[in-house]
């Protein structure tokens, strides 16, 4: 997900590997990037700590791309930078804390009855994501990384109480068309 726009969906029929996930970044997710428009030079590029995404080759790939502009809670072990790892936290996981909830109220009125339906759907609603609210999304996930890095990279989901969240993700989703 960029500011912009949405890049993928991509989906996986097989059990996610480091060789599977290079082969993705590669050829799906890099293609795509360009194909928007999006600069490549311009972008960041954000991993989990799960293992397909921190092994040696796709850190060295993504420190080939997008150089200072990834984090993975790696990067200082194999490449001697950076230090703020709050990558565990759903709080600046963009598509896992506000798309999904977007794209499920949008997805499941609709009532697919199979896997194929729901990922033709999925595509169609990624498509069609305005970009006001990919803005939107990446506005307020500036002020979470902002309320991560002051608690030291550490959660700030204790910190949001139920009306804060409420009253944020209202902001966050005002305008937008079903």
């Amino acid at each position: 997900m960029s500011s912009q726009s949405l890049i993928g969906p991509v989906f996986l029929n097989e059990m996610v590997i480091s060789k599977r996930y290079f082969r993705l970044l590669q050829n799906d997710f890099l293609p795509q990037l360009t194909a928007n428009g999006l600069p490549l030079q311009k972008q960041r590029l954000m991993l989990d700590g799960v293992m397909p995404h921190t092994v040696n080759v796709i850190l060295d790939f993504s420190n080939t791309v997008f150089g200072l502009r990834f984090v993975s809670d790696r990067c200082s072990a194999r490449h001697n930078y950076g230090n703020f790892q709050p990558l565990q936290s759903p709080a600046l996981n963009l598509c896992d804390f506000s798309l999904w909830a977007v794209l499920k109220e949008k997805l499941f009125p609709r009532k697919p009855s199979n896997e194929y339906e729901v990922r033709g759907m999925l595509f169609e609603l990624c498509r069609g994501t305005e970009e006001d609210l990919c803005h939107r999304l990446f506005t307020n996930i500036c002020r979470r990384f902002h309320q991560v890095t002051r608690r030291n990279g550490g959660y700030i989901e204790q910190v949001l109480t139920q009306k804060h969240l409420r009253r944020s993700m209202i902001k966050i989703f005002e305008g937008c068309s079903g």
